[in-house]
């Protein structure tokens, strides 16, 4: 690659080379083009300046997790290692009852086309999990699958039922 003199020296073969205008060289001066573009993008600490980006903490909390992984990790973050499962049969049970309390406090969403869209109120009501909190069996006979939660709904649903002293133990009905 050519140094910045080769180039200065191989342009200026070609004709006259533009004077630099007296925004370039104050921009030269104080730190160069990355310095300058810095500086207009992000306006000081905490604001977002001219350029509305996510933080990746703020991406990773608006991301979508499964309802199952959700309410397994859950558990184990409420009760740690009080409950024993005993069985399948009893760990689907649980994930039921930790899924119904999730939904209690927070949104859950499941696709609609391209996209998700949040489960209502109303279809909550007098609904079911079933299959370890894979399958949301509503009053009318509808199941609704491949149901989702925000990480950080998650995260305030978690700090929500471990405040209340949440028992999640699997026991029948």
């Amino acid at each position: 690659m050519a140094s910045g003199r080769a180039l200065t020296r191989t342009l200026g073969a070609f004709g006259k080379l533009p004077a630099k205008s007296a925004a370039v060289r104050e921009v030269e001066a104080k730190g160069g083009l990355i310095s300058f573009l810095r500086r207009i993008l992000w306006l000081g600490k905490g604001s977002r300046g001219a350029v509305d980006q996510f933080s990746s903490r703020e991406r990773h909390a608006l991301e979508h997790l499964s309802l199952p992984v959700a309410a397994a990790q859950t558990f184990y973050q409420v009760s740690g290692s009080a409950t024993v499962i005993k069985n399948a049969a009893h760990l689907d049970r649980i994930l039921n009852d930790v899924a119904h309390a999730i939904t209690n406090v927070v949104p859950i969403h499941v696709p609609d086309g391209q996209a998700t869209r949040q489960v209502s109120a109303i279809e909550l009501l007098e609904s079911s999990f079933m299959r370890g909190a894979t399958v949301l069996k509503l009053k009318d006979g509808t199941e609704l699958k491949k149901l989702t939660i925000r990480r950080r709904d998650m995260r305030a649903a978690v700090a929500l039922l471990i405040a209340v002293h949440a028992r999640f133990d699997g026991s029948e009905n």
